[in-house]
């Protein structure tokens, strides 16, 4: 969670399980039974300008069933935040193994 510098409000990223998102049915023997991936799935965000009352735009980063989410860098340009996070998959049996970066325009935050 961090600070959106030009407007104050809170950027929260995390990985929802509330349902909110349709995604995909995993198993439960997920990668030669390494459950974790299944809590890595999907990854989110959401904006307060409340001090984290209450949330809303939320918008879904990453829901892909084969992959796990997490350990997410938050930084802000001007216009845009700047996403890193680890995005490993059934590929190498790891979710560590692998870095994601996305760059998301802040307009395209508020309009989720």
């Amino acid at each position: 969670m961090k600070r959106i510098p030009a407007t104050r409000d809170l950027l929260a990223v995390w990985n929802d399980h509330s349902g909110r998102f349709p995604t995909p049915t995993y198993k439960s023997t997920f990668w030669n039974g390494h459950e974790w991936g299944i809590h890595r799935t999907p990854l989110s965000c959401a904006i307060s300008k409340d001090d984290g009352i209450s949330w809303e735009h939320y918008y879904l980063l990453e829901d892909a069933p084969d992959h796990g989410f997490c350990y997410t860098a938050i930084h802000f340009t001007d216009d845009a935040v700047l996403l890193a996070y680890c995005a490993g998959g059934a590929s190498t049996k790891m979710v560590l193994d692998r870095l994601r970066m996305r760059r998301i325009l802040l307009s395209e935050l508020y309009q989720a």
